[in-house]
């Protein structure tokens, strides 16, 4: 504000005055203060007590149900989300327990397919099922001969 628009109400402090003497800070002039009467009356309490009822009701009340809303939700899907992590650790370990006895028996399988190609083959060791060679059906089924 420049000094030629300064009211008579108010005055100019060169303390506050920047470097190049346009930016001033404006303080009203003490007699302003001394007119004003400090002592609220009762209707001025009354509206602002509708006022602050009003905030409360129309704009607070709305907002601490909204955040409680919001909170229980945090709760429940955090305890969602401990449950899955707990149900992936559960499952990551079945996993590599069940990989162990995998890795386990094909190194079973191994050591046996090993030990049955050093084995000698015989022709007559294979199973052999008891059936009539000319029709080849088994004994006890006779009445498909």
């Amino acid at each position: 504000m420049r000094p030629e628009r300064l009211t008579s109400r108010a005055r100019r402090t060169p303390e506050a005055e920047r470097s190049d003497g346009i930016v001033y800070v404006v303080l009203p002039d003490r007699t302003s203060f001394e007119t004003v009467d400090a002592t609220p009356d009762r209707t001025a309490i009354a509206t602002a007590t509708r006022q602050l009822e009003a905030i409360r009701d129309e704009w607070l009340a709305p907002l601490v149900a909204q955040i409680s809303d919001q909170a229980e939700t945090i709760g429940r899907v955090t305890a969602e989300r401990d449950q899955a992590r707990i149900q992936a650790e559960m499952v990551t370990l079945e996993r590599e327990q069940i990989q162990s006895e995998r890795d386990a028996l094909q190194a079973r399988l191994s050591a046996l397919e090993e030990r049955h190609a050093e084995s000698p083959m015989q022709a007559s060791s294979a199973p052999q099922t008891a059936t009539d060679d000319a029709t080849g059906v088994p004994w006890w089924q006779f009445w498909r001969r």
